[in-house]
């Protein structure tokens, strides 16, 4: 080594001693903050003359790394952006990123895989500090973004591919924050998908910068040396979350274009435009086939069919049609209730959907139980013969007293009337046959708990399946027989 690379290498050690000395004053915690800022701006100063008097690569490896930790570990103090303001961090982190860059190269060029690992988690703790203090000093996120991408930009050098990337990692984070806040926004805001899908493009557009970043790092030098594992498994894990960030996206805008068809609807008042109905219709019918393609967009999904039901019944009155739409509505938002304990009936398009449907059960009930009473009277008429046996046979003379009546009843229906159900039946039979003498005090008891079990076998709702007549016929039965059962109390 000649006489002058000797001088410069020890003028660059006692410069970087007094470095060393300034920044072990700044990580000292017996100062103030100015002293400690003082002392890491002097220590930066030391480090820099160094670096410009010295030749000897693995020293100015050295010597980059340090200036660069100061620069580093200003950035990660605590209120570092209340003293030299925001611009001074974005200052600070610049030169940090640059002299990290310029430490890697020159490790890489000397094979120093231990320096190359250490340079690269400094580069990971800056983009992170980075990041802490934009979330602390700016409420926008997308304010933070472009923070972000400028300082990316700034970094003009051949070998800052390594930081670059991992600024816009951040920047791709912060990106898809502003995108679930915009979905999801707090104290009840309104969905903006418009800010949405343009974070969402803005994060796509960042992940193919990445991938080019990263690209060009595994055909570097520094391809040979570091492998990017957690890096591939991010872009690999951002790409299924813009997939079902876009997705969610969409159907929210098919949403607000459906709602916005459906007010000029609601205008015309009188004049209600079937064609504009049912293409409401199709794009709802479209928004909830696309959300029902991919995950995560259960409440997109139910809110389409929710509306296109509510269309079908209110507007188009085709109440067939709207029930299925109503239906899968509310078992998606039981679903999705079960899962995170979402309640919905604050929401309108919930109230909506539960009230058609219940109008629409309740505009079936009435027309089934009209058609079942159109049935019915025919049905009555043929039954006439038997009801009036019954009634002969519960009260022969006209005299008989309440007790005697309801003993009559049970006797001839045991008798006459075979329930359908064999064990119901059976349990009922052997009840009657086992009645004590009617002079016993336990007669009137254990006669009402016979035509308890009697009122088993003949109730309408367990004897749907045996055809109209005998239906019928159990609801005649059965008025007879809770009427007896009535009377008993009495005497029980």
């Amino acid at each position: 080594m000649s006489s002058f690379a000797t001088g410069s290498c020890d003028s660059a050690a006692t410069l970087a001693a007094s470095g060393a000395e300034k920044f072990a004053r700044f990580k000292s915690s017996e100062f103030s903050k100015s002293v400690r800022i003082h002392a890491a701006d002097e220590a930066r100063r030391f480090y820099e003359q160094a670096r410009r008097v010295c030749y000897d690569p693995k020293m100015r490896t050295v010597l980059a790394k340090n200036q660069a930790t100061v620069c580093l570990r200003l950035v990660e103090l605590r209120g570092y952006a209340e003293t030299v303001a925001l611009e001074g961090v974005i200052y600070t982190a610049r030169d940090a990123a640059n002299l990290l860059s310029e430490a890697l190269f020159l490790a890489c060029k000397d094979g120093e895989i231990v320096t190359l690992e250490k340079v690269r988690v400094d580069m990971e703790r800056l983009s992170l500090a980075v990041a802490s203090v934009l979330v602390d000093e700016l409420d926008s996120k997308i304010k933070r973004v472009s923070r972000l991408e400028g300082l990316v930009k700034s970094l003009r050098g051949e070998h800052e591919d390594l930081i670059k990337l991992m600024l816009t990692k951040q920047s791709i984070r912060q990106l898809f924050v502003a995108s679930d806040l915009a979905l999801d926004p707090p104290n009840q805001e309104s969905v903006n998908w418009r800010s949405s899908l343009s974070a969402l493009e803005d994060a796509a557009r960042s992940l193919r910068e990445m991938e080019a970043y990263l690209r060009k790092l595994a055909d570097s030098p520094l391809g040979s040396y570091l492998a990017f594992p957690d890096e591939l498994e991010f872009i690999e894990c951002s790409r299924e979350r813009l997939q079902k960030s876009f997705l969610r996206s969409e159907c929210l805008r098919s949403l607000y274009r459906a709602d916005g068809m459906l007010g000029q609807l609601l205008e015309l008042n009188e004049d209600f435009d079937v064609d504009l109905a049912w293409d409401i219709v199709d794009e709802l019918v479209h928004c909830s086939k696309m959300a029902e393609s991919g995950s995560g967009c259960i409440l997109e999904q139910a809110m389409a069919l929710a509306k296109v039901g509510r269309l079908f019944h209110m507007g188009l009155k085709l109440s067939s049609r709207a029930q299925p739409y109503l239906l899968n509505a509310m078992k998606l938002a039981a679903a999705i209730s079960e899962v995170d304990g979402t309640a919905f009936f604050s929401q309108a398009w919930y109230r909506d959907a539960k009230t058609s449907l219940e109008s629409i059960r309740e505009q079936k009930a009435a027309a089934d139980k009209e058609n079942y009473d159109k049935q019915r009277e025919p049905t009555l008429l043929k039954l006439k013969p038997k009801l009036d046996a019954l009634d002969k046979a519960i009260d022969p003379a006209g005299v008989a007293s309440k007790v005697a009546k309801a003993f009559n009843l049970a006797k001839h229906i045991c008798e006459n009337l075979q329930g359908k159900n064999e064990t119901s039946m059976a349990k009922f039979t052997t009840a009657v046959e086992d009645l004590p003498a009617q002079s016993s005090d336990d007669f009137n008891k254990m006669l009402r708990k016979a035509l308890l079990k009697a009122a088993m076998v003949y109730h309408p709702d367990k004897n749907d399946d045996h055809g109209l007549e005998w239906k019928v016929l159990c609801e005649e039965v059965s008025k007879r027989i809770n009427n007896a059962t009535c009377d008993l109390k009495g005497f029980c």
